[in-house]
């Protein structure tokens, strides 16, 4: 292999995918009309949530965008069939045994049956059952690699192993975004909402002269839409977008005098609407001239809301003032049927009483006949009428 690239291992953050430790030849060389590469690299994955799905992975050519011809294997989790149509390609699923967050080593043998300057596209994200991608869950990171022909004589040979070493010495181009770390929801206040978003920009190759260019833009990818805001990076200051039409916008370019190295990348983002937010971070090398080198994405989300949609320290108070309220109407109430329940009781017993009382007497006494002397006597009770009266003066009963 010629030229091999190495870049350090760091965890993917919350919600994304990376892939780290890419390594691949620069140069190959075709040998009985076939050059093989072997790729290799450690896909990382965090807060996966999918369980009825897959975490996905391959090699793209960038110019056609299929899939590059080859195998691949995996380790833990081993490579699901992925059908007759990608049975000669390098792409790969998985369901990882980590569940939420694990990494995956993965390695590629990209087949070449020409000779050519090779733009390949390392790309990971999670998919479906159905085959669709979950929305900001991929990552990508370019290179490119040469496919000579075999050598014919052995100046030649020589040559090509002067080429080789040349090769080998210095690092290929490449770019890798890690340590994403961004809110998935921010609140607007005031007509505006602030999100911090913050990575890293690890980057191998860059040409003498040549640029570091990174942003936050809105998706779809290639668009040329930055996203408002303004940004830091360290150690390289990001150069000033003063009085050109990026002057308010999180996109950061600096120089660096090493070819190999990274930077910590700090964007303070502004939103003016609530809605969900689709967008990605660019990661470019560009030569002197400004002609891309090299470059990666991430993609991410962020929603912004009128008002906090998930718990908030105010909730629970709210929460508890409800439940105290409706407590409180519980007992009122619980008050109001004991109060009535009591009331019918007590006319009940009032109504029992008064039959008690009188009943008896109207049993067992039986009214004396009228006499002929003029006094009247009640049908009911038995008592004596006043001279005159309609009604009992004992029981109330209406004279007959």
């Amino acid at each position: 292999m010629v030229g091999l690239a190495i870049i350090p291992s760091v965890p993917a953050q919350s919600g994304i995918t990376s892939m780290l430790n890419l390594r691949y030849p620069s140069e190959v060389a075709i040998q009985n009309g076939v050059a093989q590469a072997t790729v290799t690299v450690t896909v990382y994955y965090a807060d996966y949530e999918n369980p009825q799905g897959y975490l996905a992975f391959g090699v793209y050519d960038t110019q056609t965008q299929h899939v590059h011809q080859g195998t691949v294997s995996s380790s833990p989790d081993a490579c699901q069939p992925v059908g007759a149509q990608y049975a000669d390609d390098a792409v790969c699923m998985v369901i990882p045994t980590g569940y939420q967050s694990g990494s995956e080593s993965v390695s590629y043998a990209l087949t070449f049956n020409s000779t050519g300057q090779y733009a390949l596209s390392a790309e990971t994200g999670v998919m479906d059952y159905q085959g669709n991608e979950a929305q900001g869950s991929t990552s990508s990171s370019d290179f490119t690699i040469a496919v000579t022909g075999p050598p014919t004589t052995t100046s030649t040979t020589s040559v090509t192993s002067s080429a080789s070493s040349t090769a080998s010495s210095s690092a290929p181009a490449q770019t890798v975004i890690a340590n994403l770390q961004y809110p998935a929801q921010v609140v607007m206040q005031n007509g505006v909402a602030h999100a911090a978003v913050t990575y890293t920009f690890q980057y191998s190759g860059l040409p003498a002269g040549g640029y570091l260019i990174t942003g936050v833009l809105y998706a779809p990818h290639g668009s040329d839409n930055y996203a408002e805001g303004s940004g830091t990076s360290s150690p390289d200051a990001c150069g000033s977008n003063a009085g050109s039409p990026y002057a308010n916008s999180t996109l950061c370019y600096s120089t660096h005098g090493s070819s190999t190295g990274t930077e910590s990348i700090s964007f303070n983002l502004v939103f003016n609407e609530t809605r969900q937010n689709s967008l990605y971070i660019v990661a470019l090398i560009t030569d002197s001239s400004h002609n891309p080198v090299t470059y990666s994405f991430s993609d991410f989300s962020i929603s912004v809301v009128t008002s906090v949609q998930s718990t908030s320290s105010s909730q629970p108070e709210n929460t508890t003032s409800q439940a105290q309220a409706t407590m409180l109407g519980f007992a009122v109430i619980a008050v109001i049927i004991v109060v009535i329940v009591g009331a019918v009781i007590l006319v009940v017993r009032r109504r029992k009483g008064r039959t008690a009382e009188t009943a008896p007497s109207a049993r067992l006494e039986t009214p004396p006949a009228p006499s002929t002397g003029g006094v009247e006597f009640c049908g009911e009770c038995g008592a004596r009428l006043s001279p005159g009266s309609d009604f009992c003066g004992e029981c109330g009963a209406r004279k007959t």
